[in-house]
């Protein structure tokens, strides 16, 4: 138990960090991912990074951010909370990254686990290529890509170890850390049209970003869901049926 607080946890969820990026297929929110958790990218991000030894990685799943569930959420509260993690980097995707920060926060409170330090990052462009290359060290024509993910998960390694960083639960995507409930990511997507030929398909730019709040953030639907389950699961335990919340 004693080496592993000593260590960090780094669950591996999925998002376009992992994505193999083809610009022949699309936007970043329509890439493939890897087909198995084995064929992961971050077990070599933390390599590169040189912080692999400081770790432990429980791998959850590859999937995209909006497929995260109740039951993903208490399978990272569990890993957590049953084996004595005190620091965490949840690595996903964007799309509900503020909202299953909020709803993990909630969770391990449920548990008397406020204490801990959890830090979820991510990017908005993949590692890597359709073929698997890192990007850009593998890649030198490629001068205009600029994959964001190493720098955001060293930036999420940089909180965790920080002093000043109180306990809790982060967002980071370069410019954090924000807390979990004072950040929110905003999406603006924009048709633009061809102009070397006419009719053809029309390409579509997502411009994203993360906005920190001065107000906390009340609600969101995966955190509406999960306190209603955990209603649910005190009322089933108390001879009463009244909920008692910690």
């Amino acid at each position: 138990m004693m080496e592993k607080q000593k260590k960090i946890l780094v669950i591996i969820a999925g998002g376009t960090i992992e994505a193999l990026y083809s610009p022949d297929q699309g936007t970043p929110y329509h890439v493939p991912a890897p087909k198995s958790l084995a064929d992961s990218a971050i077990p070599e991000a933390l390599d590169r990074l040189g912080v692999r030894d400081q770790c432990d990685i429980f791998r959850l799943f590859i999937e995209d951010s909006k497929a995260i569930t109740e039951d993903h959420l208490q399978a990272m509260e569990q890993k957590i909370t049953a084996e004595g993690y005190d620091r965490v980097v949840v690595v996903q995707g964007t799309d509900t990254m503020p909202e299953n920060a909020r709803a993990l926060d909630f969770a391990l409170k449920q548990k008397g686990a406020e204490g801990r330090k959890v830090v979820f990052t991510g990017a908005m462009r993949p590692l890597r290529d359709a073929k698997g290359k890192w990007h850009p060290a593998d890649h030198p024509t490629d001068a205009n890509y600029s994959p964001d993910g190493l720098v955001n998960m060293k930036k999420a390694f940089e909180d965790i170890h920080n002093a000043a960083v109180p306990a809790g639960v982060y967002v980071e995507m370069g410019q954090g850390p924000w807390s979990a409930w004072h950040v929110n990511k905003h999406v603006q997507t924009q048709a633009q049209e061809s102009t070397t030929s006419p009719g053809e398909t029309v390409d579509y730019v997502a411009h994203s970003e993360f906005q920190p709040t001065d107000k906390p953030v009340e609600s969101c639907s995966l955190l509406t869901s999960w306190v209603r389950r955990y209603d649910h699961q005190q009322a089933q335990a108390t001879p009463s049926g009244s909920v008692s919340r910690p």
